[in-house]
This record gives structure tokens, sequence and C-alpha cells, in this order.
């Protein structure tokens, strides 16, 4: 995730484990989170990250935290946009079709012109799209629609884009995400199965009938 907000760097410790990053460091840091008044003294390893862009690798110093910004609520794209980003042949991060994402690092001001291009597309539904170094990713929230945002902790993000970080940059992986959700969007609503039920509670028999 890109945090405009943030002055540092942050990836969660799940992460720097299942990458193996070195530590090269640790640092006390005051830190105010989004919403709190006071600042708050906290000890924060430093890991080294690399992170391959669609032209080159960057070397970022990366904090480390038990928790970042919890799980937050993604604006939903349309099937419109959908077709938008494919007659544009638009290469956009895998997390702009999920309905929530966790982010596991939060990229701050301090390697924000490394990933930041600048380009912005508007979308049919509201939503932009936000050009970086590793292609397009999603910010806003769809025309009239309000967006609610569910944290696992008070460490919340303000001014924030949501990005994945793709390692193999398989281009052809998003434009077949696009496609399939195009095709689920075409199928045919199913009609559920209505289910009705007495229950007899003196010789408790139950009595059921199906709705088809």
């Amino acid at each position: 995730m890109v945090d405009s907000g943030s002055d540092q760097t942050y990836v969660s410790n799940e992460l720097a484990k299942k990458w193996s990053l070195p530590i090269i460091g640790e640092t006390l840091l005051r830190v105010r989170t989004f919403g709190s008044g006071k600042t708050k003294l906290k000890s924060y390893e430093m890991a080294k990250v690399q992170l391959r862009t669609t032209q080159t690798t960057l070397n970022i110093q990366a904090y480390t935290s038990e928790v970042l910004a919890g799980r937050i609520d993604k604006a939903k794209l349309s099937q419109e946009d959908l077709m938008f980003v494919m007659n544009k042949n638009l290469v956009i991060n895998k997390d702009s079709f999920q309905k929530t994402v966790s982010p596991q690092m939060i990229v701050g001001c301090d390697y924000l012109g490394e990933i930041w291009k600048g380009g912005i597309i508007k979308l049919p539904s509201g939503i932009s799209l936000i050009e970086t170094t590793m292609g397009y990713t999603t910010v806003g929230q769809t025309t009239g629609a309000e967006n609610e945002v569910a944290s696992d902790s008070d460490e919340s993000c303000e001014n924030s884009i949501t990005m994945s970080i793709r390692t193999d940059m398989d281009e052809g992986y998003c434009k077949a995400e696009n496609e399939r959700a195009i095709e689920d969007k075409q199928k045919p609503a199913v009609r559920p199965r209505r289910m009705y039920g007495t229950a007899d509670t003196k010789d408790k028999r139950q009595r059921w009938k199906k709705d088809m």
C-alpha cells in the first residue's frame, strides 16, 4: 500500500519472516497514528527489501511492525471499468479485483517518489487509476457510494492507495483476471432454493418444504 500520510516505509513481521528479509538495525521512533493526538515511543527493527518494478529494482529500508493497516474494504470495479481497462490494454495490480485487502507493506513518503509516476485515469464508476512503476493501482470510491474501512488496529491509514507487489511482473495475469471478472458478471443469476420450516415442540417433529 502506498500511503502519502506516512513519513516512513513499513513491512509486516509476517512478510519479513516469509521473505527472510535481513535485519540491518533497530531504531526508536515516536509514532502518532491517525486519529490520535499523542505520540508514543516504539522500537522498530529495520529490514532491507528489494522490490522489482517494470524497469528496475528498488532497494528499500523498511521498519518492521506486527500490525500495519489491518483489513481494508475496497471499492468494487464495475463491468464498465473492466471493459475500459481491457480496451485500453492497461496493466493493473491484482488486488484491484479483491473485495478486501490486508496490506503487508506500507510505502511512505520516503520512497513515494520512486514508485509514483503521476498519471491518473478516471474509470466510468468514479474510481481512479494511479500510474506507478509497477503498473496501475486503484484509488477512491465509486460515485455516490459509501466505503467502510474495517481496521484490526488503531493504526488506520490516511490518504492511502492499495497496490500489490508482484514479484514475477506477469502482465498476462491481470488481463486474465479482467476476462474472468467480466465472464462472471455475464453469467445468468442462479435462483437460490429457499427453505421454509415449522417445528412442533411437543412431539419434536419437523416439517419442511422446498420452494423450487
